[in-house]
């Protein structure tokens, strides 16, 4: 794993498929972490960026759904 993650998958590959010029990778993934906080690197049309922050209500939300993707990983 790289330092200083914001977060992490953990998969079992489950095949490789062709893309012409690419590889496709299918996973299945068994474990999904939160190591801490902080704004998500973004790339997008040859170019990195950010979200603006996100609202109070939008913030909880967000870590609800994490939560329930934690909880669901662990099952």
């Amino acid at each position: 794993m790289l330092d200083g993650v914001l977060a992490s998958i953990e998969r079992d590959l489950e095949s490789v498929l062709d893309g012409g010029d690419h590889a496709i990778v299918l996973g299945r993934v068994t474990g999904l972490a939160v190591h801490r906080g902080g704004p998500p690197l973004l790339y997008f049309r040859r170019s990195y960026g950010s979200l603006p922050r996100p609202s109070r209500s939008a913030s909880s939300l967000m870590s609800s759904s994490m939560r329930a993707a934690r909880s669901r990983s662990e099952a």
